[in-house]
């Protein structure tokens, strides 16, 4: 039930805001003209910061409420006596599955960072309440010990996407001038989807000034061809699985503002993009891909006689794969390098690169999720069949442009991913998993928003781990293929 609605939300969250996001807003005075708006600087940081908190707790104490009263769950039958074994005991690495973990507890951070931003804290002060709000969920608001992978998850998760979607719903709600006009009802809805204190906080600080961002992208449609193989070396015969189908889904690409500000960003997330598809592939096989980054902080340098501009900096990521064949989830943070510049008479380049640290990484042990899956064989208690690890994460993109009419993509995503011996699951094993994520597209415009094109992508994940059969090192191969014919528009 709760792996359920996790994944209604998620689809529903990721494409109802852009339609809703789409069209003039008019009518009403601006907030800055109507005079019952409150001046937002009278507010004192303190009071701001307690009503961020506040409002943190009382997400705590909802979805408690629900897990307590409407699923009636055995981690919600909370106690004294449950809060304080988990005050007096050490923390430990939790055993959910996948989605919950690593789709579901980077959203409910979200809530608790919307209730801090929308409040009127900055980044900062936003992710300390992130963080209060998670160390409170582990150690008062389930009877489960308190989890060390869950409060990263949340608190870094939390922060990246939070930021994103609250920055996403002001201009959902405000438009990208930054007036409030008149909304109307979609926009409220997608508004507070993505952020959901945004409704509460606009009644109780109308005078809250909204974050201005230019959003630009592409949204389209895909449909194509998917195949999915799993593999162990040395090979026994009957340990392989290779299915193959029919692939259509959404795909959004967005970008926020410019990273290449010449006298730099002021705040974090003043840029970052984003790249979401939501579908089905192999036939009936629910897919989600989430891959994003966020300026922490930069320096941009100018050449204004060719018009190259570069930016260094330090960025903020949060990856996430997830299907039955891979899964895949990282927070990541590490400095990155981005350029533009002319390429010849016709083209322009544009490439990126990162460099990451990955403090917490989860990616699914095959072996397990194998058993689980195709021989039915998943035990009726809760098991985690996942890893948990550390390491390292690279990311290079190269775009070529000609005339704003052509778009060639090329991307690369690497994850080098060494297993927390101590987090390692019943019957799983300790190891290193490498993780690729591979993409060319191209789109041609044959209008000036809307275009056609293709995308081909190759997911791929080897692993090495050290404690199964009599080998040291078993080699598991997982590997999907997608190629599919694309159709949408620019925005």
């Amino acid at each position: 039930m709760k792996r359920k609605l996790i994944l209604l939300g998620l689809l529903f969250t990721l494409v109802f805001p852009v339609f809703s996001a789409e069209g003039p807003a008019s009518g009403e005075p601006s907030a800055e003209e109507n005079d019952e708006t409150v001046i937002f600087d009278n507010y004192s940081p303190f009071y701001l910061y307690g009503l961020g908190f506040m409002e943190a707790q009382v997400a705590n104490v909802a979805l408690w409420g629900f897990n307590r009263y409407i699923s009636q769950a055995d981690y919600g039958m909370i106690s004294w006596d449950s809060m304080w074994t988990n005050l007096s005991n050490p923390w430990v690495w939790d055993q959910d599955e996948f989605i919950v973990n690593h789709l579901g507890h980077p959203y409910q951070g979200s809530v608790y960072y919307s209730a801090a931003r929308t409040s009127g804290n900055n980044f900062w002060a936003s992710a300390s309440i992130t963080a209060l709000g998670s160390i409170t969920w582990e150690l008062l608001m389930e009877t489960e010990t308190p989890s060390v992978n869950d409060f990263i998850v949340t608190t870094m998760g939390g922060i990246a996407v939070g930021e994103m979607f609250f920055r996403l719903s002001d201009v959902i709600l405000h438009g990208e001038e930054g007036s409030i006009e008149d909304p109307g009802v979609g926009r409220w809805v997608g508004a507070t989807l993505l952020s959901p204190a945004t409704t509460v906080n606009h009644a109780l600080l109308p005078g809250r000034p909204p974050e201005k961002g230019d959003v630009h992208g592409f949204s389209y449609g895909a449909v194509g061809y998917s195949l999915a193989d799993v593999s162990v070396l040395p090979r026994p015969s009957d340990y392989r699985l290779t299915t193959q189908g029919v692939s259509y889904n959404y795909n959004l690409d967005l970008e926020y503002n410019t990273p290449f500000i010449k006298n730099g960003h002021g705040a974090p997330y003043d840029w970052f993009s984003m790249k979401t598809t939501a579908g089905f592939d192999l036939n009936d096989q629910l897919f989600l891909t989430f891959f994003s980054a966020g300026h922490l902080y930069g320096w941009t340098f100018y050449s204004d006689n060719i018009d190259i501009r570069n930016q260094l900096g330090f960025y903020m990521h949060y990856d996430f794969i997830y299907n039955s064949f891979l899964n895949l989830g990282v927070n990541a943070i590490g400095g990155g390098w981005q350029r533009t510049g002319p390429l010849g008479k016709n083209w322009t380049l544009n490439s990126k690169l990162f460099l990451n640290f990955v403090p917490m990484g989860a990616s699914d042990i095959i072996f397990l999720k194998y058993n689980d899956i195709v021989d039915g064989n998943a035990p009726d208690y809760e098991r985690r069949n996942y890893s948990l690890s550390m390491g390292a994460n690279m990311k290079l993109g190269l775009q070529f442009v000609r005339k704003d009419r052509l778009y060639i993509d090329l991307g690369y995503t690497a994850y080098n991913l060494h297993i927390i011996d101590s987090s390692v699951p019943e019957n799983g094993s300790r190891g290193i998993e490498l993780v690729g994520a591979s993409s060319i597209s191209m789109k041609y415009m044959f209008t000036d928003r809307w275009f056609a094109g293709f995308q081909t992508s190759l997911y791929h994940k080897e692993s090495f781990y050290k404690d199964y059969s009599d080998t040291d090192d078993l080699i598991v191969d997982e590997l999907m293929y997608k190629f599919e014919l694309t159709a949408g528009f620019r925005f």
